[in-house]
């Protein structure tokens, strides 16, 4: 089956809105810190034995972990482009549309 959301040459370009904005770039921006600590981790000259195999593990899960972030991010900005070329009303899902739900109870915040 074909990605609905797939772009092509014709895609007309997508509106970033503060909300996404809001939503998409701290995520990626504390992943992209998160990973290169991790390198810097791997780097260390006094990374040996047991250790360097542990910190190896904790990079496979870092990098696990960031793709399935990267891989929501993704969906979010192309849900956010099909919404923003379609002529409906589409309701959007709490996470797409701006919204985050806390794990302090379960109260929706805002994320703007």
């Amino acid at each position: 089956m074909e990605c609905p959301f797939k772009l092509t040459a014709n895609t007309p370009a997508p509106i970033v809105t503060p909300a996404l904005t809001a939503l998409i770039v701290p995520g990626m921006t504390n992943l992209h810190n998160e990973l290169f600590l991790q390198l810097q981790r791997l780097n260390s000259p006094d990374l040996k034995g047991e250790d360097m195999k542990n910190e190896i593990e904790r990079s496979r899960a870092i990098t696990g972990l960031g793709q399935t972030m990267i891989n929501n991010a993704d969906l979010v900005v192309r849900a956010h482009i099909r919404v923003a070329n379609s002529v409906a009303s589409v309701a959007m899902p709490t996470l797409i549309n701006g919204l985050e739900v806390l794990d302090d109870g379960g109260d929706v915040d805002e994320a703007i």
